[in-house]
């Protein structure tokens, strides 16, 4: 028994309509939510470099800072960049990013350095860097720069997708930010 041409248009449009639904339901929505999570956890880390800036003034106004405050401003420190310049502390975020994209397996395409920001008591190094990559490896790549010993945001990213029919290969804009003293300041 052979069938019209007609019930296998109808067949063959159905399955596909299937095949997009769970390609949504299984793959591009569990991106989105992993990408607003960071979205969050960028914001979270803003809100903590302001509390630490607030934490760090009130301390500064105080004549007797006691050992916890100087204790917790260490941490802060530590994690911040050290570099006389702004151009220094991008030079070490670039070589940070460029350790991590090793670990990852990813081609970095292009790195370019973006003008600093003021953020509170701290200046932003932000610099952008092009590749291209799947998700296992970006994940990889997130969570090596979230988790270095140098604090280190993700304030923008971009993804397109190469083929959206087989969307496994992706290039990626993202705009990673280090964080250092403003410059005349120091320890």
């Amino acid at each position: 028994m052979t069938m019209s041409e007609r019930n296998r248009r109808s067949l063959i449009l159905g399955g596909s309509v299937v095949a997009l639904i769970l390609l949504w339901v299984f793959v591009l929505m569990p991106f989105s939510d992993r990408i607003s999570l960071r979205e969050q956890e960028i914001e979270d880390n803003e809100k903590l470099i302001r509390r630490y800036s607030a934490a760090l003034e009130e301390a500064a106004a105080r004549p007797a800072a006691d050992s916890e405050i100087r204790a917790r401003l260490g941490q802060v420190e530590e994690r911040l960049f050290t570099g006389k310049t702004i151009q220094l502390a991008a030079a070490d975020i670039q070589r940070i990013v460029d350790g991590a994209a090793r670990q990852s397996e990813l081609a970095i395409r292009t790195v370019r350095v973006m003008d600093s920001e003021k953020v509170d008591a701290f200046v932003a190094v932000p610099i952008q860097v092009i590749f291209e990559s799947d998700l296992t490896r970006l994940i990889k790549f997130v969570s090596l720069i979230e988790t270095n010993r140098k604090l280190l945001t993700i304030p923008e990213l971009q993804i397109r997708v190469k083929n959206r029919r087989q969307p496994r290969e992706i290039t990626l804009t993202m705009k990673i930010a280090g964080y250092m003293k403003p410059e005349g300041t120091g320890r």
